[in-house]
């Protein structure tokens, strides 16, 4: 019932886009619903780890952090043939440092049940990745 009314809360019935959203959250979800928070350092043994995607698993559990979600979710995007997606490294209201994924004002976050807008957290945008690998982080001014 809730994943019911989430969704008709977010989609329009007379926008085009719908299949692509459709498809966006559908990731997210999927991703969600095997992701479990641990940290690099228990992972990795190292402070900071960003996985490749050979090291990003294609289903059962995964173990990450919030680099590790972002960097799921982005391959698996793109699988999907969603390449408008971009990494964005905020600082969160705790004063933290966080990776999330941004797509066409959506953003994907761990830390939150379902996709958010800018407008429903307090987060600060510091850089913001272009859309294809190897772009030039920008700075949010």
């Amino acid at each position: 019932m809730l994943i019911a009314k989430i969704f008709n809360l977010y989609f329009d019935k007379n926008n085009s886009n719908n299949e692509n959203k459709s498809k966006v959250f559908k990731v997210f979800y999927d991703l969600k619903a095997r992701f479990i928070y641990r940290s690099d350092t228990l992972n990795w043994d190292k402070l900071e780890h960003w996985e490749s995607e050979k090291e990003i698993p294609d289903r059962g559990i995964f173990y990450g952090d919030c680099d590790s979600f972002a960097l799921a979710i982005r391959k698996y995007l793109r699988r999907e043939g969603i390449n408008d997606s971009r990494l964005v490294f905020c600082q969160v209201e705790t004063g933290g440092y966080h990776l999330i994924v941004e797509w066409q004002g959506w953003l994907l976050d761990n830390r939150y049940d379902y996709p958010v807008t800018r407008d429903e957290i307090d987060y600060k945008f510091i850089k913001i990745s272009g859309f294809n690998k190897g772009d030039n982080w920008r700075t949010v001014v």
